[in-house]
């Protein structure tokens, strides 16, 4: 059986699932939106960080459309379901079944076959990226600072992003300018958020490869 631990201040709250595979769920809300965490890193917590975050997506839509609905009941579902999975998958399909969520987001119309990928300079670096999947993200690197807006907001994605960028900083690594110039390069070829990030740790480990 998984287990569960639900945090509930209100303006702050917090669910952790962990399962006996060793993998673990971790989502946070609070007043600036919220954040999901899957780990170890892995093929099948990527795509279980998407489903996560496509259920985050549609719970939020779920209390935009429903007066009674709110996080508070929602957490009472996770917990509900999270004493009942035995597995990840079970976690994620139980809350579907529950809830009646897809927990996928569907190819837009307009989506590109290509990555569009523009940047410019700004106090630092803005990358405007529109993916294959359909995402859209707008990432500013500064210095000492970055943000990023991404559209859908699928926290899963756009957080691992934001966890990758700022190690390698803080790790000095490598300097600003090579960073900015493998995330404009790796996103030209992504398919979508996770890929960009996938292959942007590639970049980042090439230009530490000594040279042969």
């Amino acid at each position: 059986m998984a287990k569960i631990s639900i945090t509930n201040q209100h303006d702050w709250m917090r669910f952790i699932v962990k399962f006996a595979d060793g993998i673990s769920i971790k989502c946070v809300f609070n007043r600036g939106g919220s954040s999901v965490e899957v780990s170890p890193t892995s093929s099948t917590t990527t795509k279980l960080s998407n489903q996560i975050s496509a259920i985050l997506l549609e719970n939020g839509q779920k209390s935009k459309d429903e007066s009674d609905w709110n996080l508070g009941k929602f957490f009472e579902v996770v917990e509900e379901v999270g004493k009942a999975a035995t597995t990840a998958d079970d976690f994620v399909e139980g809350i579907k079944a529950k809830l009646g969520f897809k927990a996928e987001i569907a190819r837009p119309a307009d989506a590109p076959e290509k990555a569009i990928v523009t940047t410019k300079q700004s106090r630092g670096q803005i990358i405007n990226a529109h993916f294959p999947s359909g995402e859209r993200v707008e990432l500013k690197v500064n210095k000492s600072s970055l943000s990023i807006a991404m559209t859908p907001d699928l926290a899963g994605p756009r957080d691992a992003l934001t966890k990758f960028i700022f190690g390698v900083k803080g790790a000095q690594i490598v300097d600003d300018e090579s960073l900015n110039r493998v995330l404009v390069e790796t996103a030209e070829n992504a398919s979508d958020m996770n890929d960009w990030l996938h292959r942007a740790r590639d970049g980042v480990n090439a230009l530490l490869a000594p040279n042969p």
